[in-house]
C-alpha cells in the first residue's frame, strides 16, 4: 500500500467495535479466522478494501495483528489483539477490544452531553448581547441624542456593562471551546494543567476522567496477560494526553528500580490518581487482582464523573437562564427607561 493510501485510512470507535464484536461472535461461533473475515467482507459493513487487505495478509500467513497495522488498525486495539495471539484466543482477543471500545464510546457521549447545554447558552447569550449591542443600543443612543435627552444613571451604567459583557461572554465561550475541542495543543502547556488543577469544578472532573481512561486501559491490558511493564509501556505509546503520558514516564522509572505500583502513584507529577484509586490499586496488588482492582476503579469513577456531571448540570442550567434574562432584561429596561421620563415630561 502506497504511503498516501495508508494515510487516509481512518477507523473510528464506532468501526473499530463493530468489528471487533462481529469478528469474536464469529470466532465464538466456531469459525475458523479466515471464513470469519470473508463472512464480514461479504456484509460490506466496512470498506472493502481494508478488509480484503485484511484477509490477504492472513491468507498469506500473517499475524492478524500485523495485517491489522497495515490497514492502520488503531494501535491501542492492535495491542490487545496481539495480546490475544500471545496469551488466549483470537475470539477473546477481539471480545476484549470491543468491550474497552464500547464503554469509551458510551463515556464520551454521556461527557459530550453534559457539556452541549452550558456551550449552547453561552452561544446564544454571546449572540444576544451582540445583537443588542451592536444593532440596538447604537440607534436608542442616537435617538436620545438627537432629542437631547439626559440619560438615567441607570442607563449610562448599563450601556458600558452591555459591552463589557460582550466581551467576557465571548471569551468565555472561546476559553470553554478551546479547553474542550483544543485538548491537542493545551495539554502540552504545563502551566495551564497546573492552572486548571487549581480550579474547583474541572478540578474534580479532570482526575476522575484520566483515572478512568488510565485504570480502564491498563487494567484490559493486564487482563489480557500483558506483563505491568510492558503494559504501562504500550499505554504511555498510545495515550493522547500529555499528563497521562508524563504520569507513565515516572510510574515506569520508578517501577523499574523495584517500587510497587501504589508507591509509584504516590510521586507522579500530575495530580490526578486520587485517594479513592490508591485504595483500590493497594488492596488490588495485596491480593494479587491487580487487573480486577482497576477494572472496579474505572467503572466507580465513570459512575461518580456521571453523577457530578448531571448534578453540576441540573445547578447550571437556571443560572445561565437566570444571568441571561437579567442581562437582556437590563438591557432592555435600560433602553426603554429615558422614553418613559420623556412621556411623563410630556
Amino acid at each position: 500500500m502506497s504511503q498516501k493510501k495508508k494515510y487516509r485510512i481512518r477507523w473510528t470507535d464506532n468501526q473499530v467495535y463493530s468489528f471487533c464484536f462481529q469478528l469474536s461472535d464469529l470466532l465464538g461461533s466456531g469459525l475458523p479466522l479466515l471464513s470469519s473475515l470473508e463472512v464480514l467482507e461479504q456484509q460490506r459493513d466496512f470498506p472493502i478494501k481494508w478488509l480484503h487487505q485484511i484477509k490477504i495478509g492472513v491468507q498469506r500467513g500473517e499475524r492478524l495483528s500485523e495485517t491489522l497495522r497495515k490497514v492502520c488498525f488503531p494501535a491501542e486495539a492492535i495491542a490487545f489483539i496481539a495480546a490475544a495471539e500471545e496469551h488466549g484466543s483470537y475470539a477473546w482477543g477481539c471480545q476484549q477490544t470491543a468491550q474497552v471500545y464500547q464503554t469509551k464510546m458510551a463515556f464520551q457521549e454521556e461527557i459530550q452531553k453534559a457539556i452541549r447545554y452550558p456551550i449552547l447558552v453561552l452561544i446564544v447569550i454571546t449572540i444576544a448581547l451582540i445583537f443588542l449591542h451592536q444593532l440596538i443600543v447604537p440607534r436608542f443612543e442616537s435617538l436620545y441624542q438627537s432629542l437631547d435627552v439626559s440619560l438615567p444613571w441607570f442607563t449610562q451604567i448599563v450601556f458600558p456593562i452591555s459591552l463589557i459583557s460582550c466581551f467576557l461572554f465571548g471569551c468565555g465561550l472561546g476559553v470553554i471551546l478551546f479547553l474542550v475541542y483544543g485538548k491537542a495543543l493545551w495539554m502540552r502547556m504545563d502551566w495551564i494543567l497546573r492552572l486548571l488543577f487549581r480550579i474547583p469544578m474541572i478540578k474534580t472532573i479532570l482526575p476522575l476522567r484520566y483515572g478512568h481512561y488510565f485504570s480502564l486501559q491498563l487494567g484490559a491490558f493486564l487482563k489480557a496477560g500483558i506483563p505491568v511493564v510492558q503494559a504501562l509501556q504500550i499505554l504511555e505509546r498510545l495515550t493522547p494526553w500529555y499528563p497521562i503520558k508524563k504520569n507513565i514516564t515516572v510510574l515506569l522509572q520508578y517501577l523499574l528500580k523495584g517500587e510497587s505500583l501504589t508507591n509509584s502513584f504516590q510521586k507522579v507529577p500530575y495530580p490526578f490518581f486520587d485517594s479513592v484509586l490508591h485504595s483500590f490499586l493497594s488492596i488490588a496488588e495485596q491480593t494479587g487482582e491487580t487487573a480486577k482492582g482497576l477494572e472496579r476503579y474505572a467503572d466507580l469513577s465513570k459512575k461518580r464523573l456521571s453523577r457530578y456531571l448531571e448534578k453540576t448540570m441540573k445547578r447550571l442550567e437556571p443560572t445561565l437562564i437566570l444571568l441571561l434574562g437579567l442581562l437582556v432584561g437590563g438591557i432592555v429596561l435600560a433602553l426603554f427607561l429615558p422614553m418613559f421620563q420623556l412621556i411623563q415630561v410630556i
